[in-house]
């Protein structure tokens, strides 16, 4: 609230009629939310840019940093379980995952990183496969 007083007073330009001009700027700003509150894609501020170093997977799925600077081979099983899916030799672990929905899913190679006793917990997710909800915890992206 003290924020926008402060706006708004610093935009008066007449000082014989301040009520005045105070009350045209209050009224620009007030339509100016209002067609963004219609058209949220005339907001700049709500444009939402990726950080730096992610990779964007599509559909909404977006890794995060921390992530492993060297690519390793699979180990015999993982490479076993990768082959099923994709023809991948080698892996890089991400630290976070960031959903469709905006939350953001954290591994145990994120977690792992911090030696902290206070550390959340915030590698469980909810799936859903073959017509049933699992809860899972993450271990690597």
């Amino acid at each position: 609230m003290e924020r926008a007083i402060g706006e708004l007073g610093k935009g008066i330009r007449q000082p014989s009629n301040p009520f005045g001009n105070l009350a045209q700027l209050a009224l620009r700003r007030a339509q100016i939310n209002a067609v963004k509150a219609i058209c949220p894609e005339l907001d700049e501020d709500l444009v939402q840019h990726l950080p730096q170093y992610s990779c964007d997977l599509g559909q909404g799925y977006v890794l995060l940093r921390p992530r492993e600077r060297i690519a390793q081979e699979f180990s015999d099983t993982e490479l076993d379980a990768i082959r099923s899916v994709c023809e991948k030799e080698k892996r890089q672990k991400w630290g976070r995952l960031q959903l469709p929905n905006g939350q953001i899913a954290r591994s145990r190679y994120s977690e792992t990183k911090r030696h902290s006793e206070d550390t959340r917990i915030s590698r469980n997710v909810k799936v859903w496969t073959y017509g049933y909800i699992r809860c899972l915890k993450c271990f690597i992206f």
